[in-house]
């Protein structure tokens, strides 16, 4: 069984490397290239389902497979391969399962774009990064996979490059991930310098041990291992994914295909960094500041981030503060100690922002690349199956009962609040939770509204039909999973029997009173609780409130933003974040590096050390080296004035 295993897991790996390789170096058809790159995602969603099920069928806790020997030098010795445990399963089938139907939706939404090769070689080698980062058996492994997602990314957010939002758009992400990486990094540098490996199964078996070491921090004392480690990858995990302030990246990374943008926002990079917060649990327990820390950043970008949807007109940019918003919530869920929560969040988040993110496609593909909801419209009769499937992820996503989204957020919401009491602004915090349960219905169902309802707003030279069953298929099998499977795995993240929760819940003891709470909830219905709950009754009361302002209003044709002028205004700014970026934070980087330039370069270096110090050395050089120059007689001459005087001096000695 462990070597069928661990076959299975290997070919999840292995085939979209070598699709997007194939594609990219050899394809020049573009439906060979598309069959190639679905043919493969299927056959490695294939063997992602089969290696789930050996796993959890025969009750395999850990396995760790080697693969090659990366490094080995002196006592360090780096050794690439395979680690499977619950949390890495379960994140192996969620993004083969969503890049599948992404690949599929692909090629019919792509087929009237040029350069659909680099597009599929690229897609399959992103799914390939995200799956080594959550696969991998060490940090190393672990960074290459960090780093590739940030690369392709990168390379497919600028996939129209001819555009400039789409070159800056590619630019900016790339460059504010680097910050959140220089700390990741710092993080693996300090764990395999005190651990002495880089192996899973060392640095796991040692962690517990980092409390007792310390570093002298200037300014802060001596501080634990642990605790400077915990904040370097919350520093890493904040930017990848996109947590106040860094999240500026995330919105305009819709420059994107659609299907990219979906896969973005939905299984890969921006749940890279939440994997990692609950990765390293262990870490991040250490400190109760630290934890604190997360949870209030948590919650701030659950509300205030999923704010500014209320005022955006792009469709696409809506579902990507929506987004931003259920990040924080899976952030302070960790911040909370509930950290099987914030994978059971980001497993089901992955399955109806897909569907919102595709659904949203079909109408651009629809309406000729269109993606202002000023101008729709009138769709949900003409377009049936995409409105009902984005119905499905909107209700998901509101948290209404039975639908997915609705188990893991009113479980996150307990957790706040048995966990709020311990938290230094638990109040602050939990009302930003709750808060955030109104205003996600109102910003999706505005755009539900908008965009489906009311009197076409829409000019288009064809007539909107339909889309075709190869973009439908996948909505229909998201739709059905984001329905069907809150509930199915339930038990699996929350239960008595949870695997996770034993895994998480033994990392430290003050957080095993919510986890008392959440398996006494589960075990006595969450429907239940959530009759007894504020947060189901807000989020009704959201979908009624942006109901009764885009539809049932006589003058809602024209009120598509339910704030203030004033207030519209700063939210459309982003609360200044952006400001401060372009007219304060890159104005002074710029002055440095032009000081550093002018100053450093030109004159230190060109001025001082070229034409003064090294000009001086080769003079001195040039006068040394003329004292051999080779010729015989010179050094005779020598020879022989050096045996005059030391005659004389020894005459002269004498005499005295």
């Amino acid at each position: 069984m462990q070597t069928i295993l661990s076959q299975f897991a290997f070919c999840t790996l292995l085939l979209p490397l070598l699709s997007g390789l194939t594609i990219g170096l050899f394809f020049r058809q573009e439906r060979a290239a598309m069959q190639m790159a679905i043919a493969a995602l299927l056959l490695s969603f294939i063997c992602a389902l089969g290696a789930a099920i050996l796993f959890f069928a025969y009750g395999v806790t850990t396995e760790s497979y080697v693969l090659f020997q990366w490094l080995e030098l002196a006592d360090f010795n780096c050794e690439m391969g395979i680690w499977l445990d619950g949390l890495s399963v379960v994140m192996m089938l969620m993004i083969a399962t969503v890049s599948l139907l992404v690949h599929i939706y692909s090629a019919a939404y792509m087929e009237d774009d040029t350069g659909l090769i680099r597009f599929f070689s690229l897609i399959s080698l992103f799914t390939f990064a995200m799956l080594q980062l959550v696969m991998t058996n060490n940090m190393v492994g672990l960074f290459f996979g960090w780093e590739g997602v940030s690369l392709f990314s990168y390379l497919l957010i600028g996939f129209y490059y001819a555009k400039d939002t789409a070159a800056h758009a590619n630019v900016k992400a790339f460059l504010m991930n680097r910050f959140g990486d220089l700390a990741f990094s710092l993080g693996i540098v300090l764990i395999i310098f005190h651990v002495g490996s880089p192996q899973y199964q060392d640095v796991f078996s040692r962690l517990s041990g980092l409390a007792d070491v310390t570093i002298e921090l200037y300014g802060f004392g001596a501080q634990p291992v642990s605790v400077l480690v915990g904040f370097l990858f919350f520093i890493g995990a904040m930017t990848k994914s996109a947590q106040m302030p860094l999240h500026m990246w995330l919105p305009d990374s819709m420059e994107a295909p659609t299907p990219v943008s979906a896969l973005i926002h939905a299984a890969t990079m921006v749940t890279a960094g939440v994997f990692l917060l609950c990765r390293f649990s262990a870490l991040m327990v250490s400190s109760a500041f630290l934890m604190n820390c997360i949870a209030f950043i948590g919650a701030s970008g659950a509300l205030w981030l999923g704010v500014l949807a209320l005022c955006e007109n792009d469709i696409k940019r809506i579902i990507a503060y929506s987004t931003l918003s259920q990040l924080g919530y899976m952030v302070l869920a960790v911040g909370v100690g509930a950290f099987q929560l914030a994978i059971f969040h980001l497993l089901l988040h992955a399955l109806y922002k897909a569907l919102l993110f595709l659904a949203a496609g079909s109408v651009i593909h629809a309406l000729a690349h269109e993606q202002d909801i000023r101008r729709m419209g009138g769709l949900g009769r003409l377009m049936p199956i995409t409105t009902g499937c984005f119905l499905v992820g909107a209700l998901s996503l509101s948290g209404i009962p039975p639908f997915s989204g609705f188990y893991s957020k009113d479980l996150i919401l307990l957790a706040v609040a048995k966990q709020s009491v311990h938290l230094g602004l638990g109040g602050y915090i939990y009302g930003c939770a709750l808060a955030g349960f109104f205003v996600t219905p109102l910003y999706i169902f505005r755009a539900y509204w908008v965009v489906f309802f009311g009197q076409p707003r829409y000019v288009t030279r064809m007539p909107v039909y339909e889309s075709p069953l190869a973009m439908t298929g996948p909505l229909a099998a998201l739709a059905f999973l984001s329905f069907a499977v809150g509930f199915i795995v339930l038990v699996f993240f929350a239960g008595q029997q949870s695997r996770l929760f034993y895994e998480f819940s033994q990392v430290s003891a003050p957080l095993v009173p919510v986890q008392s709470a959440i398996r006494y909830v589960v075990g006595h219905g969450v429907v239940g609780h959530a009759i007894f709950s504020l947060g189901l009754y807000l989020a009704l009361l959201g979908i009624a409130a942006s109901w009764l302002y885009f539809t049932y209003r006589a003058s809602y044709q024209g009120a598509f933003v339910m704030v203030p002028k004033w207030l519209n205004w700063v939210l459309l700014n982003g609360y200044g974040f952006n400001w401060v970026l372009e007219k304060i934070v890159v104005p002074i980087y710029s002055l440095v590096t032009y000081g550093c330039n002018r100053f450093g370069e030109q004159v230190l270096i060109h001025g001082v050390y070229e034409k003064c110090i090294a000009l001086g050395v080769r003079s001195f050089s040039f006068a040394v080296s003329r004292l051999q120059p080779s010729y015989l007689n010179r050094y005779f001459a020598i020879m022989g004035m050096a045996v005059v005087m030391m005659i004389l001096i020894s005459s002269f000695g004498s005499a005295v």
